[in-house]
């Protein structure tokens, strides 16, 4: 019999300053150049209590209840200033923000699982039920200006919102699953299982103006019922060095929205299948080779097929299409691993491709002020190809390790903008190369990378849509007398210019630590660490592909010196009482 438990008080204060550039190339030729910045203050205070029993029933079952608890209260701050030019450099848009709110939630999860292993080898049973309880409530108030201009750049309309928000959210669930695995013969098994989860929530929103009169087509009081069924079966074909497994994951699903404002039921059933099969083949004992196919079904989220009402931003809307059809998407791998323990050595290598049928993407409408309508819809055409080579080798006369890495990812993918398909695809080529030396006293490590990233679309792209960086990682790490430890690391990031970008962007990050370890078994560990000595970090953050460019920058904890104690207790606290 074990228990475990864990109680966490926190205490968070956040400011995050993120500002963002970014150019759209429209269909129609037109090119729209968008930037904006944003400032959260946030603080979040809380709870959490974690524990766990355990108790062995006898020799074959266990019993092992588990739950977590926590609540948390926030309060959040929050401006922000968005500006929309044309390809003349002149205004279209902007659109400014305050935020204003706080609140509290409150979470309750568990599990309790039984399981028995029976005297027939490889004939298990396992039990589990897992309930769950969440909740929250919080206030918040929204000002907000949107200003529009006229082909000249002159301001020609503003709109004010001015809306307060009461939000109280409620979702309680319950599921079981039950798992069976026996072996049929020496070279058949299977493993059969079930599983129910039911959850209800309730979603209440209340939306008014500044002379509190309610906003009908803001507000929202939803009750929402999900119950799944899950079954699962898969069998398994095992001789020699080969093995099979094949199954099948059903899963069906019903969801019922009641909108108790308009006295309306928007309700949905699903069956989402999940085939999959592995082969299996040992080459000998060092190597071998496998070979897997996954499939599985995805259904439209609640949001995308009814979303619930929401303003936050006038230039910003999504609306729901409830036509939307589940899609199916189909994974195919291939992969090889061996290892040459003589003369230390350790390749591998994998090939993956997928494809996915009535794909749930996006359909965007702008409109000349960048204002948006989006959607989605089902469309045919997304795939992707990824493949990895990887291979070391070890010299322990020498002490040294060499490793390199190189690998591949290619995606194509179908989106809709003002009624035109827009495919896109984008390339990236990694390598990754490690040279580390290694002794009892000195452990040296070196580790070069490079990505090359490219990326088109078919409705025209910004530039060439080529970027390049490349990365330098060195460390090293010294034990000296006194059971002292001595780190440093420096970490060099190189982004050169290129076709979108008419800058370098090149940091340095330098780290380092000193640490010693006291008391009986090294229990206690005292650290004193520097972060970022060269003072270079950076937020920064930038991509190129297609019709779309953008670069944004986000806060970033600078430079810092920090002191840690580390006590590890470990062991039997309980002594056994001596009987005389």
């Amino acid at each position: 019999m074990g228990i475990k438990l864990n109680f966490k008080g926190f205490d968070y204060k956040n400011k995050n300053v993120r500002t963002s550039k970014s150019e759209e190339l429209l269909p129609n030729g037109s090119l729209f150049s968008s930037s904006g910045r944003k400032e959260d203050r946030s603080k979040n205070t809380g709870e959490s209590l974690r524990g766990g029993y355990s108790y062995n029933i006898d020799s074959l079952t266990t019993l092992k209840i588990a739950f977590g608890a926590k609540q948390n209260r926030n309060q959040l701050n929050s401006t922000s200033d968005d500006f929309t030019r044309d390809q003349r450099g002149l205004f279209i848009s902007n659109n400014t923000q305050t935020n204003t709110g706080s609140g509290h939630s409150e979470a309750f999860n568990g599990n309790i699982n039984w399981s028995k292993r029976f005297n027939k080898k490889g004939r298990t049973l396992s039990i589990d039920i897992q309930p769950e309880n969440l909740s929250s409530k919080n206030i918040e108030k929204s000002i907000n200006q949107t200003k529009y201009y006229d082909d000249n750049g002159h301001e020609n309309r503003v709109e004010n919102t001015n809306l307060n928000k009461d939000n109280v959210n409620d979702q309680k669930s319950i599921g079981t699953r039950i798992s069976y695995t026996e072996p049929l013969s020496k070279r058949w098994a299977i493993e059969a299982g079930y599983s129910f989860k039911t959850i209800a929530s309730s979603s209440y929103r209340l939306v008014s103006d500044n002379s509190t009169n309610k906003i009908d087509s803001l507000s929202n009081n939803f009750k929402f019922i999900n119950f799944s069924n899950v079954g699962k079966i898969i069998t398994q074909y095992k001789v020699k060095n080969f093995s099979i497994s094949t199954g099948l994951e059903a899963t069906q699903t019903n969801f019922v929205l009641k909108d108790l404002d308009q006295q309306s039921d928007f309700d949905r059933n699903y069956l989402n299948l999940s085939p999959s099969t592995n082969l299996f083949y040992k080459i000998n004992n060092n190597s071998n080779l496998s070979v897997n196919y996954n499939g599985y079904m995805q259904q439209p989220s609640i949001n995308q097929i009814q979303p619930v009402r929401q303003l936050n931003n006038p230039l910003f809307q999504v609306i729901g299409n409830p036509s939307l059809r589940p899609s199916f998407t189909n994974n195919f791998g291939l992969s090889y691993n061996s290892f040459q323990f003589s003369t230390d050595q350790y390749i591998s290598g994998y090939f993956s491709y997928g494809f996915t049928n009535n794909a749930i993407v996006d359909t965007e409408i702008v409109d000349e002020f960048n204002k948006r309508i989006s959607s989605y819809t089902n469309l045919n055409g997304n795939n992707s190809i990824a493949g990895n080579v990887y291979y070391s080798k070890g010299f322990p006369k020498l002490n040294f390790r060499f490793g390199v890495d190189l690998g591949f990812n290619t995606s194509n993918n179908q989106t809709i903008l003002n009624f035109t398909r827009n495919k896109t695809r984008n390339t990236q080529f990694n390598l990754r190369t490690s040279f580390n030396y290694y002794t009892h006293k000195l452990d040296l490590s070196y580790t070069p990378s490079a990505s090359f990233m490219y990326g088109k679309s078919s409705i025209g792209s910004i530039n060439d849509g080529r970027s390049l960086i490349h990365d330098h990682e060195l460390s090293a790490t010294v034990q000296l007398p006194y059971k002292f430890e001595f780190n440093s690391t420096m970490s060099l990031s190189f982004r050169p210019a290129n076709s979108s970008f008419d800058k370098d962007l090149d940091v340095i990050i330098w780290n380092g630590y000193l640490s010693t370890k006291v008391l009986k078994n090294e229990a206690l560990e005292i650290k004193l660490s520097i972060t970022d000595i060269l003072n270079q970090k950076i937020g920064y953050n930038r991509y190129v592909g297609g019709n779309i460019k953008s670069e944004s920058t986000f806060s970033y904890i600078p430079r810092y010196v920090l002191f840690g104690i580390n006590w590890n207790l470990s062991g039997n606290f309980i002594k056994n009482s001596s009987v005389k």
